[in-house]
């Protein structure tokens, strides 16, 4: 199992915060590749919440970059 596959399902609201945290941080860092990501998954979703990369899996568990922030914080965010 890697590290981001825990089980524990990440509830939608926390993974938008954390989605929405992630593409603050990385805009205007062209030569990261989060931000390339987030880019390329907002353009392809338009926007729309339910297209996002971290709702690709039925546990909000799409994203890597978004499951990783959830996992270093070790808890649900408030």
């Amino acid at each position: 199992m890697k590290r981001w596959e825990s089980g524990q399902m990440i509830q939608r609201d926390v993974a938008q915060r954390l989605c929405a945290k992630v593409m603050m941080e990385s805009r205007d860092q062209w030569w990261r590749p989060a931000a390339w990501r987030c880019w390329l998954c907002t353009a392809i979703s338009r926007g729309d919440p339910a297209l996002m990369r971290y709702a690709a899996a039925p546990d909000n568990r799409g994203c890597r970059i978004v499951t990783a922030r959830y996992e270093e914080a070790g808890r649900p965010l408030d």
